[in-house]
């Protein structure tokens, strides 16, 4: 199994391995204060967009409803909810194979000479030497976050009071807090809010009493882990702070891409297990604590969706078959959601090595052609 390399790694076109879905920002949880930081929307295309997959009938400023698509020579229904797949955007006014794709028609993943030459051969582009993929390398209608800690256990609510604590051992001042919390019905919007937090209320006296939460950067982890404040069993569309690139971070309200350039940066520095709590953003200094609480919401430590193209090679016959894959790992056991054959499309790479030099062939589909291996760049 094989995926593209970052949109930020200028070295590599592709590499073995799986591709985080939630690094990718999922248009069915996006807003367009989000959409518009991609490169190459616009505010028609987001209009749009928006129109074909809400419920109601009013059209936005520069937008299309149901009356557009009656009118068009071939009429079909609108989605009015979420997309399924994100091929679906092709039905959407204005989106094009060109804008979702770029230069990459077959969707391998690398510039190949048709792609670098200009109006010369199909797909045009823009002969400068790079590859552009589009919207896809950016977009998702895949990914979300199961409102659970990382054994699998549902979080403890916070703003309940009745949602038993965690069974581990917690901090005394932690629990003092909690209990606080929820004796005098105050409740707080997210878990990062008792990070430096303090508890005031009026005892029955008369008098006022105030309680630290006692959560600073190293029991923030632990905070964001455990506890939530929503009753929902997920979270759509948070983007994963440790894999999505510049270009998807800038779309996060609080992130600039002076920010986004400094979260990429650092998180190569520091080791997977530190990167498995978003408090690693404070913790090393990439944030302060403000920001840190405007940002935390919208962002997710980890992945359980996960996308990946996958080769079948016979030798010596040359047949082969080439699969679009997303899998999500959030319940008891895997399960494909997508998959589709892209087999029509060719072999997506060169094939060599020992005893694999041979002639290939799509199932005489598309008649023999002679092909090496060329092991992905990773």
């Amino acid at each position: 199994m094989y995926s593209p390399a970052s949109s930020d790694d200028a070295l590599s076109e592709m590499r073995y391995g799986l591709t985080s879905e939630a690094s990718k920002l999922n248009v069915n949880a996006a807003h367009t204060t989000n959409l518009i930081h991609l490169p190459r929307m616009t505010a028609q295309l987001i209009a749009g967009l928006r129109d074909f997959v809400d419920w109601d009938s009013t059209v936005r400023p520069d937008g299309a409803e149901q009356d557009f698509y009656d009118a068009l020579p071939r009429a079909y229904t609108i989605r009015n909810g979420a997309l399924d797949t994100l091929d679906e955007l092709l039905l959407v006014r204005g989106f094009t194979p060109a804008l979702l794709y770029g230069e990459d028609a077959n969707m391998n993943w690398r510039l190949d000479v048709n792609e670098n030459d200009g109006d010369e051969r199909f797909p045009s582009d823009n002969a400068d030497g790079k590859l552009d993929r589009g919207f896809s390398q950016f977009l998702t209608v895949a990914s979300y976050d199961p409102n659970e800690d990382n054994e699998g256990i549902p979080r403890t609510n916070l703003n309940l009071a009745n949602d038993p604590l965690p069974q581990i051992e917690l901090p005394a001042p932690l629990t003092n807090f909690i209990y606080q919390l929820r004796t005098n019905k105050q409740s707080v919007a997210h878990p990062v809010d008792l990070l430096d937090a303090k508890l005031t209320w009026t005892n029955a006296n008369g008098t006022k009493a105030e309680l630290a939460s006692g959560v600073g950067k190293e029991e923030l982890a632990l905070v964001l882990d455990l506890f939530t404040t929503s009753n929902e069993s997920r979270f759509d569309g948070l983007i994963d702070v440790n894999t999505a690139s510049i270009a998807v971070l800038r779309t996060v309200q609080g992130i600039d891409e002076p920010l986004a350039e400094s979260i990429v940066s650092g998180r190569r520095s520091i080791s997977p297990e530190r990167r498995g709590s978003l408090a690693w953003l404070l913790q090393e200094g990439v944030v302060d604590v403000p920001k840190f609480k405007e940002i935390a919401p919208l962002l997710t430590a980890r992945s359980r969706q996960f996308s990946f193209h996958v080769v079948g090679y016979g030798v010596p016959s040359g047949r082969y078959r080439v699969l679009e894959v997303i899998i999500d790992v959030a319940g008891d056991e895997p399960r494909i959601t997508y998959l589709r054959d892209l087999t029509k499309l060719g072999m997506p790479f060169p094939l060599t090595g020992p005893e694999m030099t041979t002639t290939a062939s799509n199932g005489g589909a598309r008649g023999a052609t002679r092909s090496t291996m060329e092991v992905p760049r990773g």
